[in-house]
């Protein structure tokens, strides 16, 4: 596809971590934040920490207004080895 994609990106404000993986497609820029579900885990809680993690440490704004920002959250279970949660967050 010819996209750059950058994983464990710093994000705006530094001191609140690292988004999972970035990338820019036509107008828009995606962070996506992954959570891993075992088998003890529930998926929706899961699902629910990584969309507050987005938020809280304001993944993807280092670049304000340049693109359409698209924050995605995503949980994959080991279990069913595939991907069992998703949100645009």
């Amino acid at each position: 596809l010819g996209a750059s994609v950058i994983s464990e990106r710093h994000n705006a404000y530094g001191a609140y971590g690292r988004t999972d993986l970035e990338f820019n497609a036509g107008n828009r820029h995606f962070v996506i934040e992954l959570k891993y579900a075992r088998v003890e885990d529930d998926p929706k809680k899961l699902l629910e920490e990584a969309a507050g993690q987005i938020q809280k440490r304001h993944y993807g704004e280092h670049e304000p207004g340049r693109r359409e920002l698209v924050r995605i959250a995503l949980v994959f279970s080991g279990a069913q080895r595939s991907f069992v949660q998703s949100r645009i967050v």
